[in-house]
């Protein structure tokens, strides 16, 4: 019974039609657009700003961050406005990113980056040593737009209260 199974499975993905065939321009801008769309991430972050954070999330994609799964932008938005409040400053930037174009409408990526963010009661908190990053983008009538992440990393105390 599972030689039938594999047997049909070889034969559905032999009569799969291949994806057509991009230009390294067409590549670059994919890339380009989906690296733009992880910015504002960053961006969103590292102004204590959940929707822009967020702006790149489709409405009912998948996301785990750290263990906890969030279903749609809007989940994902609350999540982090709860976590940006707890927060004076945060700091991150992209040290790898890398974004892998599988067809003209689909992208994945991994990436790493760090992060330093000082609480509202003066503790810092920095990644120990990255946080890492994975998902897919498709583009959608709204753009290149995130349909699932994981997120996860360490991170430590290396201030406590106040400093």
């Amino acid at each position: 019974m599972k030689l039938i199974h594999l047997s049909a499975l070889v034969l559905l993905a032999a009569c799969q039609t291949a994806p057509p065939e991009m230009t390294d321009t067409e590549r670059s801008e994919i890339e380009a657009a989906v690296t733009e769309a992880l910015q504002t991430f960053i961006e969103g972050s590292n102004a204590l700003d959940a929707a822009l954070a967020t702006s790149m999330y489709d409405t009912e994609a998948n996301f785990v961050d750290f263990g906890t799964h969030y279903q749609g932008q809007a989940a994902s938005r609350e999540s982090l406005e709860r976590l940006f409040s707890q927060f004076q400053t945060w700091e991150a930037a992209w040290d790898k990113l890398d974004v892998e174009v599988v067809r003209p409408d689909l992208a994945l990526f991994f990436g790493q980056f760090t992060m330093s963010r000082r609480y509202v009661d003066g503790r810092l908190q920095e990644t120990n040593p990255f946080i890492w990053v994975t998902g897919r983008f498709d583009l959608t009538e709204a753009g290149w737009k995130l349909t699932h992440s994981h997120l996860s990393g360490a991170m430590q105390m290396v201030e406590n209260e106040g400093g």
